[in-house]
């Protein structure tokens, strides 16, 4: 296995790791944040549990930018495309958290793309580490 793929098994597994812990916040936020409708990013409580899944959020995303440049140089291009769908699901995700805590917390329709961001993410970031772990 190439230094690359190494790079990008490691990446990967990191992701999956880190969307699990993202997942544990999202539903922390869920139940006890209460987003104010006039300041949703100040006047938040407890503020902290919701800046902590945007920073992770955001890793998620550089991360996942980094898995598509270690992706470019595979020579299967299947890890290109999967690393790609990650990156698609989280930034669905960042998207539609946004919008949600910009809306005062209410949209349920929100609420549900930031899951389906997650699960597309999950399941892209689990499909190349499978492939990567058969790889000879």
């Amino acid at each position: 296995m190439s230094k690359r793929a190494s790079d990008l098994k490691l990446l990967s597994f990191a992701s999956i790791v880190a969307l699990l812990i993202e997942f544990i916040f999202g539903a922390a936020n869920v139940l006890y944040v209460t987003i104010a409708p006039r300041n949703p990013w100040g006047a938040s409580h407890p503020i902290i549990v919701l800046y902590a899944h945007v920073v992770i959020g955001l890793a998620l995303l550089i991360n996942g930018v980094m898995m598509v440049n270690a992706s470019l140089e595979q020579p299967e291009s299947r890890s290109l495309g999967y690393s790609i769908v990650g990156v698609v699901g989280i930034v669905i995700a960042i998207a539609a958290g946004l919008g949600f805590v910009n809306g005062g917390g209410k949209s349920n329709l929100l609420s549900l793309a930031m899951a389906f961001g997650f699960a597309i993410a999950l399941f892209a970031y689990a499909f190349l580490l499978f492939r990567l772990s058969r790889a000879p």
